[in-house]
Parts: C-alpha cells; sequence; structure tokens
C-alpha cells in the first residue's frame, strides 16, 4: 500500500490538480471562489485551492468556521449530518452566499446552511476526501455525459425494488421523485456536487417504501463502522422502519437512532427489542401483553413511555393498564397516529380508554404531583 499523500509537501500538485477542477467548474476572472473549513483543518488545500483562483483571475476567500466546541472532523461529522451550527455565524453566511463558488471543506451535506447558499445563487462542491482520492477519481465531462443519460433514464422509472441473496426485498415508489446527479464539479448557479462523484440518487414518495432490508454476516453497518456478525432485519412498511431484529448489531442500530431523538433534546433512558422477524406474528400479538413487558424497562425519572414505535403492533388496549400501574403518560405509534389523524382532520383528538394523548383531562391528573 502507498503510503498516503503529504499534503503539506505536495502544494504545486495540489494547485494544479485544484486549477484543472476549478476550470472544470467555469471559474471567471473576478470571481469570488470562498473556500470553507472548520477549526483549522485542511491548511494546506486552502492554500492550494486559493492559488488555484488567484491563477485563474478570481479572488479567493477563506471562511474559518470555529464552533464553540471545538471543530468536528469531517469523517466524524458523517455521523451526525445535516446539523453544522454554521447557522449562528451571520458574517460567515453572508460571505458565503455573496460567493460564485464555495469548496466545502466542512461537509454542509444536507444541512439548511447549505440550501440557504444554494438559494442565494453560490454553486458549492464538497471536498473532503483525501488527496489521492480525489486525483485518482477526477471528474470528466464524459462523465456528467454518462451521469445525465443515467438521471434521463430514472425520470421515466415508477418503482425500484432491490433484492439481493441475503433476504433483502424492499420496494420504492419513486414516481416524479426529484433527482440529485453527482458528477463531480458545479458550474451552474445554486448547483452542489461532490468530488469525487459520479451517480444519481432518488427518494421514495411519502409512506412509499415497503419490504425488509437484510443485512448479512460481514456486511458493514455504517455509520456504525462495523461489521455485522449476525443477520439483521429491518421492516420497513409505509415508509417507517416498524422493526429491527437481530444480534448485538441490532441493539447497537437502535441505540443509534435513540441518538437522533437525543439530539432533539429527549433523553432515551431504556430500549426494548422483541426481535420479532416475522410481520404477520406481530400483527397478531395480544396488544395486553406489552403491559407486562413495560415491567422490563426503566421508567424512573421518565416523563414518558413509548409502550410500542411500531405500527403495526397492536397497542391501544395496553396504554391506559400500563398508565395505572406506572403513573406514567404512555404513548405508542397508533395513539400518536390517531392523535395525528384527528388533528390533520379538524377534530378533537380525544378518545378516552386509549392513553393520556387522547384524554386531555387524563394527562392533566397523571401530570399532577402527588401530595
Amino acid at each position: 500500500m502507498s503510503p498516503p499523500f503529504d499534503e503539506t509537501a505536495g502544494i504545486d500538485t495540489m494547485t494544479r490538480l485544484f486549477r484543472a477542477h476549478l476550470e472544470l467548474c467555469r471559474v471567471r476572472p473576478g470571481e469570488k471562489v470562498t473556500i470553507l473549513t472548520e477549526g483549522g483543518q485542511f491548511a494546506a488545500r486552502v492554500h492550494a485551492y486559493g492559488a488555484a483562483a488567484r491563477a485563474l483571475g478570481a479572488e479567493p476567500c477563506h471562511v474559518d468556521f470555529r464552533p464553540p466546541g471545538g471543530a468536528t472532523d469531517p469523517a466524524a461529522r458523517l455521523g451526525n449530518v445535516g446539523r453544522s451550527g454554521l447557522g449562528a455565524d451571520r458574517a460567515a453566511m453572508a460571505t458565503l452566499k455573496a460567493s460564485d463558488l464555495v469548496i466545502d471543506m466542512m461537509l454542509l451535506l444536507f444541512s439548511r446552511e447549505q440550501l440557504e447558499i444554494q438559494q442565494a445563487g453560490a454553486r458549492i462542491v464538497l471536498v473532503v476526501e483525501p488527496f489521492e482520492t480525489l486525483a485518482r477519481l477526477f471528474p470528466t465531462q464524459d462523465l456528467r455525459r454518462r451521469v445525465e443519460a443515467a438521471e434521463r433514464r430514472l425520470a421515466r422509472a415508477r418503482t425500484l425494488r432491490f433484492t439481493n441473496a441475503a433476504g433483502t426485498d424492499v420496494t420504492y415508489d419513486i414516481a416524479d421523485q426529484p433527482i440529485l446527479t453527482e458528477y463531480g464539479y458545479a458550474d451552474e448557479p445554486g448547483r452542489w456536487d461532490h468530488w469525487p462523484g459520479g451517480f444519481l440518487a432518488t427518494t421514495a414518495r411519502p409512506r412509499g417504501v415497503n419490504g425488509r432490508v437484510v443485512l448479512a454476516a460481514g456486511d458493514l453497518l455504517y455509520p456504525l463502522m462495523r461489521a455485522v456478525s449476525e443477520p439483521v432485519e429491518i421492516t420497513i412498511r409505509d415508509g417507517m422502519i416498524v422493526d429491527i431484529a437481530g444480534g448485538a448489531e441490532a441493539h447497537a442500530l437502535l441505540d443509534y437512532i435513540a441518538t437522533y431523538l437525543e439530539d432533539e433534546g429527549i433523553e432515551v433512558v431504556d430500549a426494548l427489542s422483541l426481535e420479532i422477524e416475522d410481520n404477520l406474528a406481530v400483527g397478531a400479538r395480544d396488544p395486553l401483553a406489552l403491559v407486562e413487558l413495560s415491567r422490563n424497562v426503566r421508567t424512573a425519572g421518565i416523563d414518558v413511555l413509548v409502550a410500542s414505535a411500531c405500527v403495526q403492533m397492536p397497542s391501544l388496549a395496553a396504554l391506559d393498564p400500563i398508565e395505572r400501574r406506572t403513573g406514567i403518560p404512555t404513548v405508542s405509534a397508533a395513539s400518536c397516529t390517531a392523535f395525528a389523524m384527528l388533528s390533520a382532520l379538524g377534530l378533537d383528538p380525544v378518545s378516552p380508554g386509549f392513553g393520556a394523548i387522547l384524554a386531555p383531562m387524563r394527562l392533566l391528573a397523571l401530570e399532577e404531583p402527588a401530595p
């Protein structure tokens, strides 16, 4: 294996490659090229991109975001994609929005800040991979031609079905959905791209994913960056994950999903997975079995108990008994769905007997402090 490229010693090599990249991005004399970094990272690349921009008559600018909690490595940021904190720096955002081209070395991927910069008309290219990878996968106009040809073909598709030998069989309703294309450079106002890139992607319509995804032993569980030791089966119904079954990696995946709630300021004290692989068996369960299962999770100091996060599992009949036993407001996917549907229809979301969320007076009684 070759040693990693020494970016500090290879400034001239990087400058030549970055100039060729800026030419693909159609950088013109007088344009403003802003290089975005976090916490002083990628210093050699900042120098090389700046030199490349000046060689083309453009005006280079460097924005180095300094978050209060310290810099986040781009590899680590992938585990928290879409959140950056950059929006709090108004001066930085103003500079980025006023740019013609932004070279993103911070990884703003899927963030609100990225969208705002694009809407202002700046084109953006994400560049965070090792230099040897960038050089090996340098974009070309032919690559763009192939990606755009694939885009036209995908635009005609209505559904996408994916299967594999491990047992995965999942179908996506992709009719009339937007398509993301990547070919490594951005030469049109408001365009975002990623170097290296060479693919296209789309998403399903709301509630348009159904089936199961099976991770086989040896598969990589990303972004946990660990190999699966035994099969993990993820069941998806109407666009939502309704069950994750398997061994240690299934539990690790559940813990990872719980961190999304924690990012919203909700602490997950405990979680329990039944690991039932048969969907019909899930739907046939006795809802009152949840009453006994609720004894197996820690409830001390919690504000709400989620009896079932699976829309397929019967749960409504168990909510009042659990609340009577614990004194804790208890919800489930079924009760929250009923609340949302009634509210959307302009009806009072009240149906006593199915948990506090559907019985406001009972919720107030549960929340009153004990005498």
